[in-house]
Protein backbone atom coordinates (compact mmCIF):
# COMPACT_ATOMS: atom_id res chain seq x y z
CA UNK A 1 0.00 0.00 0.00
CA UNK A 2 2.72 2.54 0.81
CA UNK A 3 4.39 1.55 -2.33
CA UNK A 4 1.46 2.34 -4.31
CA UNK A 5 0.91 5.84 -2.14
CA UNK A 6 5.06 6.56 -2.82
CA UNK A 7 4.12 5.71 -6.76
CA UNK A 8 0.95 7.65 -6.85
CA UNK A 9 2.75 11.02 -5.24
CA UNK A 10 5.60 10.80 -7.68
CA UNK A 11 3.51 10.63 -10.82
CA UNK A 12 1.78 13.79 -9.68
CA UNK A 13 4.88 15.29 -8.36
CA UNK A 14 6.25 14.73 -11.88
CA UNK A 15 3.12 16.22 -14.12
CA UNK A 16 3.37 19.18 -11.41
CA UNK A 17 7.24 19.66 -12.53
CA UNK A 18 6.05 19.11 -16.15
CA UNK A 19 3.15 21.65 -16.10
CA UNK A 20 5.55 24.44 -14.59
CA UNK A 21 8.26 24.10 -16.55
CA UNK A 22 5.24 24.21 -19.93
CA UNK A 23 4.41 27.70 -18.28
CA UNK A 24 7.86 29.36 -17.35
CA UNK A 25 9.25 29.32 -20.48
CA UNK A 26 9.98 32.27 -21.15
CA UNK A 27 13.61 33.79 -20.47
CA UNK A 28 14.95 35.35 -17.47
CA UNK A 29 18.32 37.44 -17.37
CA UNK A 30 20.54 35.74 -14.82
CA UNK A 31 23.49 38.09 -13.81
CA UNK A 32 26.65 35.77 -11.70
CA UNK A 33 28.72 38.72 -11.36
CA UNK A 34 28.88 42.59 -12.00
CA UNK A 35 31.27 41.89 -14.51
CA UNK A 36 30.21 39.62 -17.00
CA UNK A 37 26.69 39.70 -19.06
CA UNK A 38 24.03 38.52 -18.19
CA UNK A 39 23.29 35.17 -19.24
CA UNK A 40 19.36 34.80 -20.58
CA UNK A 41 18.11 31.38 -19.52
CA UNK A 42 14.43 29.95 -19.40
CA UNK A 43 12.71 30.34 -15.74
CA UNK A 44 12.02 26.70 -15.05
CA UNK A 45 15.69 25.82 -15.48
CA UNK A 46 16.62 27.80 -12.83
CA UNK A 47 14.03 27.14 -10.59
CA UNK A 48 14.23 23.23 -11.17
CA UNK A 49 18.16 23.79 -11.19
CA UNK A 50 17.71 25.12 -7.46
CA UNK A 51 14.74 22.46 -6.11
CA UNK A 52 17.37 19.39 -7.79
CA UNK A 53 20.36 21.08 -5.65
CA UNK A 54 18.26 21.28 -2.65
CA UNK A 55 17.17 18.16 -2.89
CA UNK A 56 21.02 16.96 -2.79
CA UNK A 57 21.79 18.90 -0.21
CA UNK A 58 19.18 17.47 1.92
CA UNK A 59 19.81 14.18 0.83
CA UNK A 60 23.41 14.48 1.80
CA UNK A 61 22.90 15.87 5.03
CA UNK A 62 20.47 13.22 6.00
CA UNK A 63 22.96 10.58 4.58
CA UNK A 64 25.87 12.29 7.05
CA UNK A 65 23.25 12.65 9.97
CA UNK A 66 22.52 9.12 9.67
CA UNK A 67 26.19 7.66 9.39
CA UNK A 68 26.53 7.29 13.42
CA UNK A 69 23.27 4.80 13.24
CA UNK A 70 24.76 3.12 10.26
CA UNK A 71 28.21 2.72 12.22
CA UNK A 72 26.10 1.28 15.47
CA UNK A 73 24.22 -0.68 13.35
CA UNK A 74 27.19 -2.81 11.56
CA UNK A 75 28.67 -3.03 15.06
CA UNK A 76 25.24 -4.52 16.43
CA UNK A 77 25.70 -7.00 13.44
CA UNK A 78 29.09 -7.96 13.97
CA UNK A 79 28.16 -8.56 17.86
CA UNK A 80 25.22 -10.52 17.45
CA UNK A 81 27.82 -12.64 15.20
CA UNK A 82 30.06 -12.87 17.86
CA UNK A 83 27.51 -14.14 20.32
CA UNK A 84 25.66 -15.80 18.00
CA UNK A 85 29.09 -18.25 17.66
CA UNK A 86 29.53 -18.49 21.42
CA UNK A 87 26.39 -19.69 21.54
CA UNK A 88 26.96 -22.39 19.24
CA UNK A 89 30.13 -22.99 21.20
CA UNK A 90 28.85 -23.44 24.34
CA UNK A 91 26.24 -25.73 23.29
CA UNK A 92 28.45 -27.95 21.92
CA UNK A 93 30.29 -27.72 25.20
CA UNK A 94 27.60 -28.39 27.40
CA UNK A 95 26.29 -31.35 24.98
CA UNK A 96 29.69 -32.83 24.86
CA UNK A 97 29.42 -32.70 28.62
CA UNK A 98 26.37 -34.62 28.71
CA UNK A 99 27.34 -37.04 27.30
CA UNK A 100 30.53 -37.41 28.99
CA UNK A 101 28.20 -38.15 32.58
CA UNK A 102 25.59 -40.37 30.84
CA UNK A 103 26.05 -43.55 32.79
CA UNK A 104 26.73 -46.61 31.67
CA UNK A 105 23.75 -48.02 33.46
CA UNK A 106 20.73 -45.42 33.92
CA UNK A 107 18.28 -47.67 35.80
CA UNK A 108 21.43 -47.67 38.37
CA UNK A 109 21.78 -44.11 38.85
CA UNK A 110 20.09 -42.00 41.90
CA UNK A 111 18.12 -39.13 40.98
Amino acid sequence: MIALMRWIAGFLTIIIFAGFAALNRQDVALYFSPIHDAVQIPLFIIILGFAAAGFLIGSMAVWFNDGKLRREKRLQKKQIKTLESELEMTQKIMSAKDRLHDPLFPALTKH
